[in-house]
């Protein structure tokens, strides 16, 4: 965790990042790892530069409130500083390799993690990492949300629309998932809690 000097007496912790289930997750190490350059400097740059590529970059940062020399200061600090999520293409091979290079490119990126080769992470549990650290990190609810993908065909199992099929059309901040229910010929979104859903 990024080091900050003065005594933490407050943590926000930001909305609930939703991760695209149709893109390939790496972890990124920035220039900042083990190195006397500044963490949270190298972890901008590279978010930045990553962003400027076309790439979807995940940062986890919360705020704090801290206090220094008896005045209370406001600051972004990092969950896992030197490291980034990034998210590459999935829709065909040649567009994943497209944006691993412009990943491995980038002159804020020291490497990417892996053992042979990058290793790629799956979507569900960087929503799961996600989760953790963003939105209501004590809610099971969201947590439960995460394992479904938006665009999901999924059976209600209870509630007044048990046996209908719904498609999963978002996940929302509450937990709560919005979904597509055929209702005399028509779509019409309705809310349920996860275990209302279960995979056809």
């Amino acid at each position: 965790m990024s080091r900050s000097r003065g005594k933490r007496t407050h943590m926000r912790y930001p909305p609930r990042r939703i991760i695209d289930q149709s893109r390939r997750w790496y972890v990124a190490a920035t220039w900042g790892v083990g190195t006397p350059y500044d963490e949270a400097e190298a972890d901008r740059r590279a978010d930045e530069a990553l962003r400027d590529a076309g790439l979807d970059v995940w940062m986890a940062t919360y705020g704090a409130t801290v206090a220094r020399r008896g005045r209370r200061v406001d600051v972004n600090l990092h969950f896992f500083p030197g490291y980034l999520f990034v998210g590459l293409s999935g829709e065909s091979e040649a567009a994943h390799d497209r944006d691993m290079q412009q990943l491995r490119r980038c002159k804020h990126v020291a490497a990417v993690l892996g053992i042979d080769q990058p290793l790629a992470l799956p979507p569900l549990l960087v929503q799961a990492i996600a989760d953790a650290f963003t939105g209501d990190v004590k809610s099971e609810r969201v947590q439960a949300a995460a394992l479904y993908r938006i665009g999901e065909m999924m059976r209600v199992t209870s509630g007044p629309f048990a046996t209908f099929y719904a498609k999963v059309t978002e996940l929302l901040h509450s937990g709560h998932i919005r979904a597509d229910v055929q209702i005399f010929g028509r779509e019409t979104p309705v809310h349920f809690e996860p275990d209302q859903l279960a995979r056809t």
